[in-house]
């Protein structure tokens, strides 16, 4: 949280702060054996949340997955809510990101099927977007 702010500061305000899962189970492999890939995305829906908060001041996190003592983000964003952007190759972290008001970042590979999966699901999007208060109206 606190390199990312300081970028913003450096930036003048121009961070724009994406996160992931992660993708292959090498990677996984390499951070923590027997963690799996199909996991990876609860660690990060906990994680962003906890970011957020540290970035407005002190904040402890006894989650499922990750755990720390009241610490806060030293320096703070520049920005007031740096734009969020979260990797996103599967449904339930499609709508992990429409849930926290964040962009979605794809590999182009995945334009089709995430096009498809979109028109899909086309008929929840608007519920979606009016749930978080981004809308009044559906």
């Amino acid at each position: 949280a606190g390199e990312a702010a300081f970028l913003d500061l450096i930036s003048g305000g121009r961070l724009e702060f994406g996160l992931g899962s992660g993708a292959y189970q090498r990677e996984f492999d390499r951070m923590r054996p027997g963690l799996l890939q199909t996991d990876g995305y609860k660690y990060m829906q906990e994680m962003l949340p906890a970011v957020l908060a540290l970035w407005k001041g002190d904040y402890a996190h006894d989650g499922e997955y990750w755990n720390f003592p009241t610490s806060t983000s030293v320096p703070k964003p520049l920005q007031a809510n740096p734009r969020i952007w979260v990797a996103a190759r599967s449904p339930v972290t499609y709508d992990y990101a429409v849930a926290n008001n964040a962009n979605i970042n794809v590999k182009h590979e995945n334009i089709t099927r995430i096009t498809r999966l979109l028109i899909k699901r086309s008929a929840m999007i608007p519920a979606a977007i009016a749930a978080i208060g981004l809308i009044s109206e559906p």
